[in-house]
This record gives C-alpha cells, structure tokens and sequence, in this order.
C-alpha cells in the first residue's frame, strides 16, 4: 500500500492536519511527515494501527463504501477497473456472481479479484473492446449499454440483458466502470440493437442533458 497516497487522502477527507492525525494512529507529527513524504516505512504496529484506522466505517473512504453498495446489493451490479487491457473485477453483488450458474456455458462471467470472462457472446465482446476504445477508463464517456443475450441453463431458452455501465472515480483519481444489467424482453433486445445498429450504445457528455439515452451506434 502506498502510505503516502492514502494518508495525505485520509486527512484531506477529514479534514485534519498532520498533528491529528498522528494523536490517532499514536505516534508523532515528525513520523506522519516522513511517511507521507515517503523516506520512512511504517513499522509492522503503525502498519497495524494504520489499516484500523482506515477500516473503521467513519474513517473509510467514500469511494469504499461505494464498493460495499456494489458488493451487497440485490440487484446484478459490478465495478470493474482496466489492468493491462483487460477489465478486473474491483466489486461484485451476489446475484452478479451467481448469474452465470444459471446461464449456459459460454456466458460472461464475474468473479471479485480476477479479470472479466466475456465468454463466447460477441455482444459483450463488443462492448469491453468499445469501452476501452472510447474512453471509458478516461472519463470520456457520460455512459454506455450493451444489449447481450444468453441461453438458460436449465431450459435452452433463450434471456436478453442490458448492461448499463457509467465510468465513475475514487479519491485518487482513478477510473472505474460501474455496471448494472437488467432483464429485458426479446422485442426490447430487438428494438435497442435496431436504435444503435448493433449491440453498444455511446451517450458522450452533452451538455444540459439531465438524462441521457444512448443514441449514437458503437
């Protein structure tokens, strides 16, 4: 972990200055000095105290308890972020996970700490090339949809999903995707696929728009 980084965002998210910070983790303004300006390690105890500190839920950054929204929603939703041009899986619901148990083999897949399977669907293949490709990762998108489709597992039958994704920050300045996918009916599969002429949707930033919709073809 990068003490540097995380303290100077810790202090400047509460507001404190170094001296208090120090009264928290029990030690002096002269050492938080140092390891903020990255000449001096924490001991194995700092250390200790330090990610104590910083889990306690008053003290967590907002950008972690974005993830455990993710993590412990009902609802299909994920955080993915871009290592090596290939998308990881930074948070994940349970029903996301457990989705692709209920689809036949070939599915996407999600799994907390590995890189996206896209699977065989070259819907969604499309839309993890087109979100790399525009900008996600930037910020030079206001949000993107993927119409995709699976089998049932179970019955062959086939199910249609759209997948919502919106790039979002954290404290640090880093870029990550939030997405949602949703249920949607054979006729509104056809009808999104028919609008965008294909299976991705790209809404950019305009600029008095409240509500966007994705118009413009991937």
């Amino acid at each position: 972990m990068n003490w540097s980084n995380e303290l100077r965002a810790f202090r400047t998210r509460n507001n404190l200055k170094q001296a208090a910070a120090a009264d928290l983790i029990g030690v002096s303004q002269a050492y938080i000095s140092r390891l903020e300006g990255g000449v001096q390690r924490p001991s194995a105890d700092v250390e200790a105290r330090l990610h104590a500190l910083l889990a306690a839920p008053e003290h967590r950054p907002v950008f972690d308890s974005f993830k455990a929204v993710v993590q412990y929603s009902p609802h299909l939703m994920f955080l993915l972020s871009l290592r090596d041009g290939a998308l990881w899986v930074e948070a994940a619901s349970r029903s996301s996970i457990a989705l692709r148990d209920t689809l036949a083999p070939g599915a996407p897949g999600l799994e907390v700490g590995a890189a996206m399977d896209p699977g065989d669907t070259p819907e969604v293949c499309a839309g993890v090339n087109t979100l790399i490709e525009r900008g996600g990762f930037e910020g030079r998108l206001t949000l993107m949809d993927v119409a995709w489709s699976a089998q049932d597992r179970a019955t062959g039958a086939p199910l249609y999903f759209r997948s919502t994704l919106v790039p979002v920050r954290d404290e640090l300045g880093r870029w990550f995707i939030h997405g949602t996918s949703q249920p949607i009916t054979s006729d509104e599969h056809k009808a999104l696929t028919r609008r965008w002429n294909g299976p991705v949707g790209i809404c950019s930033h305009v600029a008095g728009q409240r509500l966007p919709e994705c118009v413009e073809a991937g």
